[in-house]
């Protein structure tokens, strides 16, 4: 998958190459740091509350 996905990024037009690299950053920058606190937030106040 991921040769796949190199070899498409390289051969996209340089604007484009920017905008899906910066799309998919931002996708799993997102989707991971929701996850994180999301998980954070729920065990501290389990741990506070309990």
């Amino acid at each position: 998958r991921f040769l796949r996905l190199a070899g498409f990024l390289g051969s996209a037009a340089g604007t484009e190459e920017e905008q899906v690299k910066n799309f998919q950053w931002g996708l799993t920058r997102n989707s991971s740091n929701g996850r994180d606190q999301r998980n954070r937030g729920h065990q501290s106040n389990r741990s506070t509350n309990s």
